[in-house]
């Protein structure tokens, strides 16, 4: 009998199973209704560390992974080698791409257009790349005009698409990074590793943690961080940073570099990248969550730590503040005050009614707004409805 599942391809440059993020995660739970062809290259990225040499990957019976080969990147930039032939080897029923100003959504956008098939964007950036890069500007305001369907993290990101590109709202449908809330609460069975990851660190009973979960590179300000902790280690002597994430080589000797010149060696814990089904370990650790970017697309992080039961501060940068509600669900620190940003981290260490009252706020908004069940559903009834009656 023939399935009548939807088709839904996607276009990426990266794709990782172990490290996976939002992204992957957001493809296996459309998996659980509809088939998923996912096209990613098989170059390496210093995000991701294993070695995949299969190029067919069955995640599982709705979910294939597809690896085009590329001939290198350039500042971001994929070449993709073979692309268009495995999108002719795969065909689906709607193309979706979440790098819209890449040559690989080119591409697809042209394959689309022959095929005759709707093509759809995930807006990550809510703004124009600068005047430099005119070229790709001009590939981004082709690929943004040609879509039949752009999803948009942010509202912030529907108002700039308006903006640059005069698209109606109409065809911009606001739908955030989600998660699954209750993969990141500790079952009883698990307490143990939690006791097992704080020995190994390093991190004694009383210790107070603060906690930094994310990719290190320069827009992620992890040098103020450092500065920030610096302030709180003298008011709050048994406190410690640990810093979990893959980082850029240049930010990582920086960081080493700002870590030894504040004399910090020995109260600043660099663990690396970890595998995501071993990530809520490192979130019970936390005493508090601490964002320090100059500029934040999202911040997937902020949620998954609002889902751990770990109060959340930030700087108030890019479209955080979609997410948190200052004094309600976490804190927004105006870029980039580090002395307000240390004495906000002090108080809610120090004061537990405080404490209490933000993570059960943080847990009513992601349950409310960020659950990535809801969210799959809402997005696969538009992807369905573009693919009925959308022209492309």
């Amino acid at each position: 009998m023939k399935s009548n599942k939807v088709k839904i391809g996607f276009i990426s440059t990266f794709l990782s199973l172990k490290y996976g993020n939002y992204y992957f995660e957001l493809l296996k739970e459309i998996s659980n209704f509809e088939k998923v062809v996912a096209f990613t290259s098989n170059l390496h990225h210093y995000q991701y560390f294993e070695k995949i040499k299969k190029d067919v990957i069955k995640v599982n019976k709705n979910f294939l992974i597809v690896r085009y080969k590329a001939i290198g990147r350039l500042r971001g930039m994929v070449f993709p080698f073979n692309l268009f032939n495995l999108l002719k080897k795969h065909p689906v029923d709607i193309l979706i791409s979440n790098e819209y100003y890449q040559l690989i959504t080119f591409i697809g956008l042209i394959f689309s257009k022959l095929r005759k098939i709707p093509f759809g964007i995930i807006q990550r950036r809510p703004h124009k790349l600068p005047s430099k890069y005119f070229i790709l500007n001009w590939m981004g305001k082709l690929v943004v005009k040609n879509s039949s369907i752009i999803f948009s993290l942010t509202e912030k990101g529907r108002k700039t698409l308006n903006l640059y590109y005069k698209i109606p709202r109409s065809k911009i449908k606001v739908i955030p990074n989600s998660i699954r809330p209750e993969n990141f609460l500790i079952k009883k069975e698990e307490i143990k590793k939690v006791s097992q990851l704080r020995k190994k660190l390093g991190i004694e009973k009383n210790d107070r943690v603060i906690l930094f979960i994310g990719r290190i590179f320069k827009i992620k300000r992890t040098d103020l961080l450092i500065e920030i902790f610096a302030r709180v280690k003298k008011k709050i002597k048994n406190s410690k940073l640990l810093i979990v994430g893959p980082s850029e080589p240049k930010e990582k000797k920086k960081l080493i570099r700002k870590i030894k010149e504040l004399k910090l060696e020995n109260d600043v814990i660099l663990v690396g990248p970890v595998a995501r089904d071993r990530i809520k370990y490192f979130y019970k650790l936390g005493d508090i969550f601490c964002l320090t970017s100059s500029y934040e697309v999202f911040g997937v992080a902020i949620i998954e730590a609002m889902a751990s039961k770990v109060p959340v501060v930030v700087f108030n940068t890019g479209c955080v503040e979609e997410i948190i509600r200052n004094g309600y669900n976490g804190f927004l620190i105006e870029f980039p005050d580090i002395e307000k940003f240390s004495n906000t981290i002090i108080e809610v260490l120090k004061d537990n009614e405080i404490k209490r009252k933000i993570i059960k706020n943080g847990i009513k908004t992601v349950q409310k707004r960020f659950d990535l069940r809801k969210n799959t559903k809402k997005m696969l009834d538009v992807i369905k409805h573009v693919i009925c009656y959308g022209k492309n």
